[in-house]
């Protein structure tokens, strides 16, 4: 996190002799009353990540204290699972090779979608955005080629449906003697 050296000094100058000895369960008070005695250090930047450490900590400590995971604290579990991306950075510094097969690597996840970077060091400006593009062409042509292996696995295994209107593969590829009732 940018600025995280600077929200833990506000945790330990500010925040934390404002908390020691209240109520964990008073949750929304005390970061009311920290939001407004500390708005003028800046209501973003390290002030929201100290805030946002405190929140989590009170969180922590309420199921903690509770002996309750705390999405139960929070309503329950409206999903069991989540869908995820992979984010995949640094790849300005990978060659095309390493790229792809640092791609070939999250794809094995399963994600929902795949968020590529090709971010440096921060500090050098980008050397080659030719070479970048092309990284990222090469990766949404693997990415692509990816989701249509699956997607054709996905529609091997299922049975045709009883009235699907056209068909594009060939129909033994479905079991059906007739191209018109395959899924298309």
């Amino acid at each position: 996190m940018q600025g995280g050296l600077a929200s833990l000094g506000i945790l330990k100058r500010d925040i934390a002799p404002a908390v020691i000895g209240a109520d964990p369960l008073d949750h929304a008070v005390i970061q009311d009353k920290l939001l407004h005695r500390l708005v003028k250090l800046g209501p973003e930047g390290a002030l929201s990540g100290a805030l946002a450490a405190l929140d989590i900590a009170l969180w922590d400590l309420k199921g903690k204290y509770l002996n309750q995971p705390i999405y139960k604290l929070l309503g329950g579990a409206w999903r069991t699972a989540l869908p995820f991306y992979a984010s995949i950075g640094r790849n300005g510094e990978r060659s095309m090779d390493e790229v792809l097969r640092v791609v070939e690597q999250r794809l094995r996840d399963k994600p929902a979608a795949i968020k590529i970077r090709f971010d440096n060091d921060r500090t050098t400006l980008d050397a080659d955005i030719p070479g970048d593009i092309a990284k990222a062409r090469a990766v949404r042509k693997l990415v692509t080629r990816s989701a249509w292996r699956t997607a054709r696995r996905s529609w091997r295994s299922r049975a045709c449906p009883p009235k699907a209107p056209t068909c594009r593969a060939p129909a033994a590829s479905c079991g059906r003697s007739s191209r018109a009732s395959c899924p298309t």
